[in-house]
């Protein structure tokens, strides 16, 4: 390995200096850069800019401003001139003293966040301009152990990316698998062989009809206490509304028979003050889980409450958001009456013969 050398950036770089104005005759007919995507790939836009632009050559270095230390740098190898606005910076760089490659590696590691965090004021949060590349001292080494270096970086990343891709393939296949138990677990078809052999368990006051009586007189005696709301009766379930049958022991329901409570949360507006409740939102809802982390706060005082705290085993689920997360649900294990939960979120509180988990 031969000896590094301390160099400034500017001594292989070279800023491609000048300002337009976005209707200037320069650049108003040139082709602009939307964004370098972290792949390091460029992409175009015919939409006009109020911003002043530069001007990018074939085999010019183009830098991200904002978003360099992530993976957006690249090469332009097109033909044309094209424009850019002066959140990014164009470079012609000396062939014989730096790899581009071997740069765009550095422009992403960790060294060059700290030479930032040293060097220049505000670090990496700054908008990286010339003046701050520019300036930037580092260690360098020839350009044949840059090239080598280089090309070992690009050999390990190809292995990573084989790894990743196999392992998206895999973590595909899990939740295929976990559709696919699910599913069998709610059609009846995981507890087959059980049924068979434990049918005294399943019978009489045990049976899907003897558990639904019970509910319901249970939930009639917490409505005469007045801990309830009373019920309308439910219409039974059709048979167009049965996506499957089910086995003879079980009985299709509908949810708010077996629920003793189902309730919006509180539309009340939140903060950061930890002195006050904590309500659960959406975010706080992952994998199936009720996570009590990244909280936020509202007084006790707000409408709803003691009625919107949260008991133990209570179910959560969002009742708004795109089609792949609606719905999506989770069962609060904390303390009783220590949360509450916000207005995009439903609360089922089932009944006590049932278990939420």
């Amino acid at each position: 390995m031969g000896k590094w050398k301390e160099v400034k950036i500017r001594d292989f770089l070279k800023d491609r200096s000048g300002k337009f104005k976005p209707d200037a005759p320069d650049v108003s007919n040139l082709n602009r850069i939307e964004k370098i995507d972290f792949t390091g790939n460029i992409h175009f836009s015919n939409k006009n800019s109020k911003t002043d632009m530069i001007v990018i050559k074939k085999g010019d270095l183009v830098i991200s401003g904002i978003n360099v230390a992530k993976g957006a740098i690249a090469v332009y190898d097109g033909e044309e001139d094209v424009t850019a606005t002066i959140h990014y910076s164009s470079y012609v760089f000396d062939m014989q003293e730096i790899n581009v490659e071997f740069l765009k590696h550095f422009l992403k590691s960790p060294r060059f966040r700290q030479l930032l965090k040293e060097q220049v004021k505000g670090g990496i949060k700054t908008e990286i301009k010339p003046k701050h590349l520019l300036s930037l001292e580092i260690s360098l080494p020839s350009f044949a152990e840059q090239e080598r270096i280089s090309e070992q970086i690009n050999r390990q990343i190809a292995k990573i990316d084989i790894l990743k891709h196999e392992i998206d393939h895999q973590l595909s296949l899990l939740k295929q698998l976990r559709q696919s138990v699910l599913q069998e677990a709610v059609e009846g078809k995981l507890t087959a062989d059980w049924r068979k052999d434990h049918p005294e368990i399943i019978s009489g006051e045990n049976s899907a009809e003897g558990l639904l009586e019970k509910i319901k007189n249970e939930k009639e005696k917490l409505a005469s206490e007045g801990k309830i709301s009373r019920q309308k009766p439910f219409p039974p379930v059709t048979d167009d509304e049965m996506p499957f049958d089910l086995p003879d022991e079980w009985s299709w329901v509908r949810l708010g028979e077996v629920a003793n409570d189902i309730e919006y949360g509180s539309s009340a507006k939140a903060d950061l003050n930890d002195q006050n409740i904590p309500i659960l939102r959406m975010n706080n809802i992952v994998e199936g889980k009720v996570f009590l982390r990244n909280l936020k706060y509202v007084p006790n005082s707000i409408k709803g409450l003691p009625r919107l705290f949260l008991k133990k085993g209570d179910i959560l689920f969002n009742r708004t958001n795109s089609w792949e997360l609606v719905g999506k649900s989770g069962v609060f294990d904390g303390s009783d009456n220590s949360y509450t939960f916000a207005s995009y979120l439903i609360r089922l509180a089932l009944n006590s013969y049932l278990d939420s988990y």
